[in-house]
């Protein structure tokens, strides 16, 4: 142990010297704390997640002790031992016990030979398939580029984008019957350009919306490619949008991340007509998937399995959630969004609840939305479904490519438990979701075969989503990029909840069915949601039943102001209705007269 390399360059130089690290595992392990949390001066009794660490950074700092240490130390340890010192501890006892590393590395492998598809590509290879010329697996985003930007930087940028990661001149054919990826050669990168310097500014939003909805609803062609769209609006002199758009198979949410990032990095060198100076990637997303086909199979696939089997065994077929509209198998995916923001002050004590509960703020947030489903439905076996990075190994966080993964979050609300009794529930449904992560859905869907003869989504027909990923404006030489929120009008599931940090607050949006759902009802169901985050964050001790009861006062303390808000409405019209009458009498009178 005390034979590992002194980590140079730590901010030691502010820790009293009892909060120094003492061992050349503590030292080691506070370097990647200040790597993955953007922080200085880890001290032995810092707390990973009081410092900000979530579910997200806990698998990136994982995927760096296994690196660096030759070990296994699984999220659950992290979460009960939050310390540097207390996890250190934990790494040393498993390097006694030489607990080898059960994840081998991902390396890279010859182009000579066909390229299987990941699990998760031939899932979406052989729906396209079936129902070519689909876009609901089309990843999007929109970038408002405001300053003097440099077309053919630009151009030169993505290009180079394009050569770092094969993945993005990938197509799908056949070869031996099976499907196989095709890496084509790079070449120069093609943007298509629209001018709306000639539309009138109060229409160019509503021109934006439009122009980005028809890109992220026109479809792709897998076998011939490309894979990713590039649109450049021109607004005016100094203001443009971007919007990129790619197929599932080849990306995802984190992947699109990637790719702002590294126009962030190379953009200012081509600008500056000078050599980029991004490191080469050490695997590409081709490696990713051989390396994924021969890890995941036998006794690894089946404990994957047996796990999942284990804790959906007997779960409710589907979540029976009150429509406004009745539900059929041939039901549209037509979408749209209701967006709200939780304040400061309440992100301030969910945090604080968080932390004296012991559990990250994404398990506080789904227990309260799990506590709202509970209370539509009125079922007490909860299923909701989020979506997981996947990026467990180190060489994955910066390719672009389809990694994330959907997990199945169960939970027990029976027996009239408080919220803090739902915290602890949550917490172990989640670290063992989280131990389980390497079985793709697809999989889990084939092994289990539920019944979908409904057309409900399968295992579960909402989800939570917490995003954790930084949204802050990228600041570049003479640039700024801000993401933008764009609808593309289409909804995969009944309700898809996603949150954000935003500042100090903490923003939301529902994405809802709307041949299922009016928005008003959803509106009711926000309201409804911050309510029980309100009440748990004031009173963790509060149960289920008093929730439910405040929450039902809440409401029909609501219908009454409405109430008497739409009789003083109609006093007020049938009072005018009779001054005019009155009026209408007067002027008959004097005419007779």
């Amino acid at each position: 142990v005390e034979a590992l390399p002194k980590i140079e360059g730590r901010g030691e130089g502010k820790l009293r010297k009892n909060e120094r690290a003492r061992t050349a595992v503590e030292e080691g392990l506070a370097a990647i704390w200040e790597d993955v949390l953007g922080a200085k001066s880890i001290g032995i009794h810092s707390n990973f997640f009081e410092l900000g660490g979530h579910s997200l950074l806990a698998t990136q700092l994982i995927s760096r002790v296994r690196r660096m240490f030759s070990v296994e130390v699984g999220l659950r340890e992290l979460f009960e031992e939050p310390t540097v010192m207390a996890l250190a501890n934990k790494i040393e006892e498993a390097m006694r016990r030489g607990t080898g590393i059960q994840k081998p590395e991902i390396k890279r492998t010859g182009r000579s030979s066909d390229i299987p598809l990941s699990f998760a590509q031939q899932r979406l290879w052989f729906i396209d398939q079936m129902e070519s010329g689909g876009s609901a697996f089309n990843v999007y985003a929109a970038v408002r580029v405001r300053g003097n930007l440099n077309q053919q930087a630009f151009q030169n940028t993505l290009t180079e984008i394009v050569r770092r990661h094969e993945v993005l001149r990938t197509r799908f054919g056949v070869g031996g019957g099976q499907p196989i990826q095709i890496i084509d050669p790079p070449g120069p990168f093609e943007i298509t350009e629209s001018d709306l310097t000639a539309t009138p500014a109060a229409e160019q939003e509503s021109e934006i919306e439009r122009i980005a909805r028809e890109e992220a609803l026109r479809p792709f062609n897998l076998l011939t490619g490309p894979l990713l769209r590039t649109r450049l609006l021109k607004l005016a002199e100094r203001d443009q949008v971007v919007v990129f758009t790619t197929h599932h198979i080849v990306s995802d949410g984190w992947s699109m991340r990637v790719l702002i990032n590294e126009i962030a990095a190379l953009y200012p060198a081509f600008a500056e007509q000078r050599m980029p100076s991004l490191p080469d990637l050490p695997v590409q997303y081709a490696d990713f998937a051989v390396w994924q086909r021969e890890w995941l199979q036998g006794e690894v696939l089946e404990g994957q399995i047996q796990y999942w089997r284990d804790q959906l065994n007997g779960a409710a077929p589907e979540l029976n959630l009150p429509t406004d509209f009745p539900r059929s198998p041939a039901a549209g995916s037509n979408g749209a969004n209701e967006i709200f923001i939780l304040p400061q002050e309440l992100l301030a004590k969910l945090k604080a609840v968080s932390r004296s509960e012991n559990v990250t703020l994404y398990v506080t947030l789904l227990a309260a939305f799990q506590a709202l489903m509970h209370r539509w439905s009125g079922q007490t076996d909860i299923l909701v479904g989020t979506d997981i990075a996947n990026r467990t190994q180190a060489e994955t966080e910066d390719l672009i490519g389809f990694l994330v993964n959907q997990l199945v979050m169960r939970s027990d609300l029976s027996g009239n438990p408080s919220f803090s009794e739902l915290l602890k529930r949550v917490r172990e449904v989640t670290l063992g979701a989280y131990s389980h992560q390497d079985l793709p859905f697809e999989k889990l869907v084939e092994v289990l075969n539920p019944d979908r003869s409904n057309g409900k989504h399968p295992l579960f027909q909402v989800k939570l989503h917490l995003d954790n990923i930084p949204r802050e404006p990228l600041e570049l030489p003479g640039l700024q990029l801000d993401y933008m929120e764009i609808d593309n009008g289409t909804a995969a599931l009944d309700l898809t909840l996603t949150l954000w940090e935003h500042g100090d607050a903490l923003s939301g949006r529902i994405r809802y069915n709307t041949s299922l759902f009016r928005g008003s009802t959803i509106v009711r169901m926000i309201a409804e949601f911050r309510s029980i985050l309100e009440c748990a964050s004031e009173d963790a001790a509060i149960r289920l039943d008093a929730l439910n009861a405040y929450l039902d006062q809440a409401n029909q303390t609501r219908k009454k102001a409405q109430s008497a808000k739409l009789q003083e409405a109609g006093l007020s019209k049938l009072a005018g209705a009779r001054r005019k009458a009155l009026r209408i009498e007067e002027r008959e009178g004097e005419a007779a007269s």
